[in-house]
C-alpha cells in the first residue's frame, strides 16, 4: 500500500474513449473516465484512483505548502527538489501524449491483493516514453511497465501475469462515484462488491477489539461505496462521501470512523507519524440520509499542514544551527592557526584562512541560510600579543538581514554561543568594534 500511495503523490496521466451501456446515466466525463479504466476492472476490484497530470500545478502546490507552513524565509530544499522533479516527470509524461493515471487495488488472493497503475493510451501517445517515465517513477527497481492493449502498466508483485489473463467485470458504480467526486484532479471511487463484502464478513465476522469490537458489518455495509475527491492548489480542499447500505447503516459507520479517529488523536505522534493523528482532528463525519460526509477546506488543510511542519521545522532548524555551530569553530580554528603561522597576525578575510586550512567544502555555507553569501560576517581581531579577552573578542557570526531567534557566534579564543537576545550581540559587535579599533 505504500508503494502505491507513493505513486499517487509523484506520477500522473488521464481517460480514453468509449463510454459503456452501464455508464451511460453517469455524467459524460465520469463515464469517459471510468470507459478508460474498464479493461482493468473486475468484481474484486475495491480502489480506483485517478490523477489529471493537465490540471496539477506544481508551482502553486509548493508556493501554498511554504506559505500554510509560514515558512516563506526558510529554504525548503527538500519540498523544492521533489517538487522540481514532479514538474519534470509531468512534462516528460504529457510530451509522450499522456494526461492522466489511474491506481487499480483489488481484494486478491495474495497478501496485499492486487495494485497496478495503468496510463491509458490516447491517440498519437508514445506508449515506450510513457513506460520509461512510469519505470522512472516505480518505487521498485525490479518492477517495469508494459503495454498492454491500449495501456502501459506499472504492476506490483505478480501483478503483471495475472492481468495477462484478466476479465474484466462491468461495474457500473465506477462510474457514479467519479461523478460524486466531480472535477476534482484527484479523485478515487471505493467500489467493494457484494461477493468482496461477503467474503469479508465470512473471513472475519466481528471487528477487531482495538476498533470497538461489534459485527463487521457496521463496516461492510456502512461502506457500500465511496468517492474521495482532492483539490489542488491554489484552492485545496478534500470531500470524502461514503454510500451506505441505509440511514441505519450510515450511523453505524460514522460512529465506527469518530471511534478510530479518537483512537488516533490519543496516540503519540511517532505511532501515528503525526499525520492520522493531526488530519483526524477537524474531521467530523456528517450523516445526510444514508450517506456519510467528510471534508476539509483550505483554511482546515493549512492549519494541519502548520501543525504538520511545525515539529519537522523545528528540527531541521536545530540540526541546521548544530552544523553551522561545527562550521564556526572550524572556521576560528583556521584563522588561529593563520595568526600562529603569520606572526600573530588574523587573516584579512574567512577565505584567506582556509586557503591553507584542512577543512570539508562548505565551511563558508551557513547551512540556516545556504543561499545566502556570505554565509558568515568575519569582524578581524588584533594580533595576539594585543588580543585580550580572547574569550568575550566576537570574531565571526552568521550573516542575517532581521533579527530572529538568535544566532551563532564564535570568539577568538575558539569557543562559540548561540546569542538569543540582539542586545547582548550588538554589545559583543559593539566591543569588537571598540577592539579592533584600538589595533
Amino acid at each position: 500500500m505504500r508503494k502505491i500511495l507513493f505513486l499517487l503523490a509523484t506520477t500522473l496521466l488521464v481517460p480514453v474513449t468509449d463510454a459503456s451501456a452501464a455508464e451511460a446515466d453517469a455524467p459524460d466525463s465520469a463515464g469517459v473516465a471510468a470507459a478508460a479504466v474498464a479493461p482493468f476492472v473486475d468484481g474484486q476490484t475495491i480502489l480506483v484512483a485517478r490523477l489529471d497530470a493537465t490540471a496539477v500545478d506544481f508551482g502553486a502546490v509548493e508556493a501554498w505548502v511554504k506559505q500554510a507552513a509560514g515558512a516563506e524565509s526558510v529554504r525548503l530544499d527538500a519540498l523544492h527538489a521533489g517538487i522540481g522533479r514532479l514538474t519534470t516527470a509531468q512534462a516528460d509524461f504529457q510530451k509522450a501524449g499522456g494526461r492522466a493515471i489511474y491506481v487499480v487495488v483489488s481484494f486478491g488472493d495474495t497478501p496485499g491483493g492486487l495494485a497496478f497503475v495503468v496510463a491509458p493510451l490516447e491517440n498519437g501517445a508514445d506508449a515506450k516514453a510513457i513506460e520509461k517515465v512510469l519505470n522512472t517513477w516505480s518505487p521498485d527497481p525490479a518492477t517495469h511497465a508494459a503495454t498492454i492493449g491500449k495501456s502501459v502498466v506499472l504492476p506490483f508483485g505478480d501483478a503483471l501475469a495475472r492481468l495477462e489473463h484478466f476479465k474484466p467485470t462491468p461495474r457500473p458504480e465506477l462510474a457514479k462515484a467519479f461523478a460524486e467526486a466531480g472535477d476534482a484532479p484527484l479523485m478515487a471511487a471505493i467500489i467493494p462488491s457484494e461477493q468482496v463484502r461477503r467474503v469479508v464478513e465470512a473471513i472475519s465476522p466481528r471487528l477487531p477489539p482495538d476498533t470497538g469490537g461489534g459485527p463487521v458489518t457496521v463496516l461492510t455495509r456502512g461502506l457500500m461505496t465511496g468517492s474521495i475527491a482532492v483539490r489542488l492548489p491554489p484552492q485545496p480542499g478534500v470531500r470524502v462521501v461514503i454510500d451506505s447500505q441505509d440511514a441505519d447503516a450510515a450511523n453505524a459507520f460514522a460512529g465506527l470512523i469518530r471511534l478510530g479517529f479518537l483512537a488516533a488523536r490519543n496516540q503519540p505522534p511517532r505511532e501515528t507519524g503525526n499525520l492520522f493523528g493531526l488530519l483526524a482532528r477537524p474531521l467530523s463525519p456528517k450523516v445526510e440520509g444514508d450517506r456519510v460526509v467528510l471534508a476539509l477546506d483550505d483554511k482546515a488543510l493549512a492549519a494541519q499542514v502548520r501543525q504538520l511542519h511545525g515539529p519537522a521545522l523545528q528540527a531541521t532548524r536545530i540540526s541546521a544551527r548544530v552544523r553551522s555551530t561545527n562550521n564556526i569553530r572550524q572556521l576560528l580554528l583556521a584563522c588561529i592557526i593563520y595568526a600562529n603561522d603569520h606572526k600573530g597576525e588574523f587573516p584579512d578575510t574567512l577565505e584567506t584562512a582556509m586557503q591553507g586550512a584542512e577543512s570539508p567544502p562548505g565551511v563558508l555555507v551557513n547551512p540556516v541560510e545556504p543561499s545566502r553569501r556570505p554565509g558568515y560576517v568575519y569582524v578581524k581581531p588584533p594580533s595576539l600579543k594585543d588580543l585580550n579577552n580572547a574569550s568575550g573578542r566576537l570574531v565571526v557570526y552568521e550573516a542575517f538581514d532581521k533579527w530572529d531567534a538568535g544566532i551563532n557566534v564564535g570568539f577568538a579564543d575558539g569557543h562559540t554561543e548561540f546569542v538569543q537576545e540582539e542586545a547582548v550581540f550588538v554589545k559583543l559587535l559593539n566591543d569588537a568594534g571598540a577592539a579592533h579599533d584600538k589595533k
